[in-house]
């Protein structure tokens, strides 16, 4: 697949994730509407559209990111994706990050993926995790990543980390990756 088809794929499958959550937002928010709707409802007119997309690797022993579909010459992970949504009404943006998370050789090990949100005035908004994932053997475990949109008009960019958590909870970032902009 070439690189111009591969970004057309990422771009239809980011706009149907973000698509998916808004009408299921939107069907939430109609079946517990009254007839008198709040002065401060307000309804979107355009859906988010696909802005960007950004290649993203995150690297450990024994612990990797990346997107699944093979290695490059150095034997690590080809890259992950943060496809940038951008909501025309706001103009906010909404990240969406798309790949694969990789354990090997580790049987008991957890590990997670996390993003922090950003602004520029007025420093880390908010986190958000993956499950956490642990491997039950010694070869390699994989399993899907696809954070859900965080989308905020302050949003000015993200910082992914890598993450282990012990069996007594402590989590430790072992590799991290950004800031990533739209």
């Amino acid at each position: 697949m070439g690189t111009r088809t591969a970004h057309a794929s990422l771009m239809r499958s980011a706009w149907r994730m973000v698509t998916a959550v808004v009408t299921a937002t939107a069907a939430t928010v109609a079946v517990g509407m009254t007839t008198a709707a709040p002065a401060s409802a307000h309804v979107d007119d355009y859906p988010p559209i696909p802005w960007s997309v950004d290649n993203v690797v995150l690297i450990a022993p024994q612990v990797d990111f990346g997107d699944g579909n093979g290695l490059d010459l150095f034997g690590q992970p080809l890259p992950g994706h943060v496809i940038w949504m951008i909501d025309p009404d706001d103009n906010s943006y909404w990240p969406v990050l798309d790949g694969v998370l990789f354990i090997n050789n580790s049987a008991g090990l957890c590990a997670k993926v996390q993003i922090a949100y950003y602004s520029f005035d007025r420093g880390q908004l908010a986190t958000r995790s993956t499950q956490t994932r642990c491997a039950s053997s010694n070869r390699l475990e994989a399993w899907n990543v696809n954070m859900m949109p965080y989308g905020r008009a302050d949003l000015d960019y993200i910082e992914l980390r890598l993450q282990t958590v012990g069996v007594n909870g402590v989590v430790t970032t072992i590799d991290t990756f950004g800031p990533v902009l739209p």
